[in-house]
């Protein structure tokens, strides 16, 4: 999910935040060992929530389970 909704890309079509800025994060959080969870899950689940009720690029066809968000078993609108 990190990887779709806090691409550059995307970032950079919702045009909201500094996608250098959350490169950064994600950077910190991943490769330097900095607590950056909280402002990255925020990030991630503002992108997800955009994505359903804005741009309409991710569409829910039934209940989502936790296994299923795990394994990103979800369906966009553009495959």
């Amino acid at each position: 999910l990190v990887e779709q909704y806090l691409s550059r890309e995307y970032i950079e079509k919702v045009g909201l935040f500094n996608p250098e800025t959350v490169a950064a994060l994600i950077d910190a959080h991943i490769n330097k060992g900095q607590y950056e969870v909280w402002a990255l899950w925020t990030l991630l689940v503002f992108h997800i929530w955009h994505a359903i009720y804005i741009d309409g690029s991710l569409v829910l066809d039934h209940s989502i389970t936790p296994e299923e968000l795990l394994s990103q078993n979800i369906h966009s609108v553009n495959g």
